[in-house]
């Protein structure tokens, strides 16, 4: 049994909850909260009112970890003016009422809650609800207004922002890190319709790039690792180099281990001091490592060549210094020509997409309990002017409900397909498409817009415009 509840001495506050009845101190008045525990949603969201703040109130969205609420909370977002009256967790977004709006948060990242759409009511919003189509809000004497949520049917391209080639990019709050060109840059990504740089550095290659707390780390093709503190924005490091051999691709962060794909497979480096990374593991591949993903305290790596069978590998990381595959029987999919590029796995499901052979997103059943576990549920392809092989999944990002997968050399640069039920997507489930004519490479998911990099620089895709 779970109970929550909130204890003041009219100068701090605490709630308790868990089966332990863990205490967590804040500094801010607990008000409405909602318990998530299905999928792999497992945490408790509340909003919490500046405490004795009268003439110009406000509050902030936290969410804790159901099973270490002393720990404190693992996401925090900005303060918003207002009292926080209210508020509905659904697949990856927050809806919030407060005494003056009604706000959309994203919490597909619960480590970094954040605001994305703001809508001003009429009178005041006391309460809220949502089906994931749409969001209800009761707005007192006003009634009851109905606001549409569904499908982003008429996203947008906002257009080509920083004039130079980006591989790839990583956001942290209002600020981007982009790898590209053998250039790190910092953005300032908070109006994302006016994106603009703020510093830079050389270094020489730049393939991939992954934040984690001050530093960013970078894939820095024949040298390695690189690492670079990026506590002020304005002015970025100098680049720390950690070296094994090869030539990196793409990076990840878990905890004080960074992990790099290369042509021959993937390095470990042990970055508790970022100063000086330091090789501490390899494991080879069939091809070589292309894009990875960390979920259920696993490692998941794409394993691709040209004329070579792709190959996706389920990694335990338990001891970084020794990966191995959970399975050794390894999974083998799609064909010679196949290369298996992009990346996301959420639940029980692996979505990857496909850089030769015609499939635009492939469904994977990941559950070592299923009797599906290692083979292709689903998917879709796209055929252009009836021509197979015409083309390129580059890389995918799901969040709820929807996968949102970009390509190139092709007449369609991003679709997004609807993943409700992960057994049964075709191209039927594709529910918008944009075309732009660019080079894509990966994408990443921040509020309501998609920043991809792209051989021209960062495309910004709003979401839901108009809102």
């Amino acid at each position: 049994y779970w109970i929550y509840s909130v204890q003041t001495d009219g100068s701090s506050y605490s709630f308790y909850g868990g089966q332990n009845l863990q205490s967590a101190g804040i500094g801010f008045v607990p008000g409405k909260m909602e318990l998530v525990d299905e999928g792999p949603d497992h945490h408790l969201y509340f909003l919490g009112d500046a405490a004795m703040i009268i003439e110009e109130p406000y509050y902030e969205l936290f969410i804790y970890d159901q099973d270490s609420l002393s720990s404190g909370p693992i996401g925090e977002s900005s303060s918003l003016t207002g009292r926080g009256m209210d508020l509905a967790v659904r697949s990856g977004t927050t809806y919030v009422a407060n005494d003056r709006e009604f706000v959309l948060y994203d919490t597909s990242d619960t480590s970094k809650p954040s605001v994305w759409k703001v809508w001003d009511t009429p009178g005041i919003s006391k309460g809220v609800a949502s089906d994931g189509d749409r969001a209800y809000v009761a707005s007192g004497f006003l009634g009851l207004h109905t606001v549409d949520l569904a499908l982003p049917h008429n996203a947008e391209v906002l257009g080509i922002q920083i004039g130079a080639s980006i591989n790839d990019l990583d956001i942290r709050g209002d600020i981007m890190y982009a790898a590209g060109g053998g250039i790190f840059r910092t953005i300032n990504a908070s109006d994302p319709t006016s994106i603009y740089q703020l510093d830079s550095i050389n270094t020489t290659v730049a393939n991939g790039v992954e934040v984690l707390g001050d530093y960013a780390f970078i894939a820095a093709g024949l040298n390695g690792l690189a690492v670079v503190d990026i506590s002020s924005s304005l002015n970025i490091g100098t680049p720390s180099y950690g070296y094994m051999g090869g030539s990196t691709s793409g990076v990840t962060v878990q905890g004080d281990y960074a992990y790099l794909m290369d042509g021959a497979g993937l390095q470990v480096f042990n970055i508790s001091d970022p100063a000086n990374p330091t090789p501490v593991g390899f494991m080879d591949s069939t091809s070589g490592m292309i894009n990875a993903d960390f979920e259920n305290g696993y490692l998941y790596v794409t394993d691709s060549g040209y004329f070579r069978d792709t190959q996706l590998w389920i990694l335990d990381i338990t001891d970084p210094e020794y990966v191995v595959p959970i399975d050794e029987s390894d999974f083998y999919f799609g064909y010679s020509y196949t290369t298996m590029g992009g990346i996301s796995v959420q639940g029980n499901y692996a979505y990857v997409t496909d850089a030769v052979n015609g499939m635009a997103l492939t469904v994977i059943d990941v559950n070592p309990l299923s009797p599906d576990y290692g083979t292709e549920v689903s998917g879709y392809t796209y055929v252009n002017d009836g021509i197979d092989n015409e083309f390129a999944g580059e890389d995918v990002v799901v969040s709820g409900d929807y996968a949102y997968v970009i390509q190139t050399y092709n007449v369609i640069d991003l679709s997004i397909a609807d993943i409700s039920d992960p057994t049964s997507v075709t191209n039927s489930s594709m529910v918008h498409t944009l075309t732009w004519g660019g080079n894509s490479r990966s994408l990443k998911l921040s509020g309501g817009y998609l920043f991809i990099a792209d051989s021209s620089g960062v495309r910004v895709v709003e979401l839901f415009p108009g809102f």
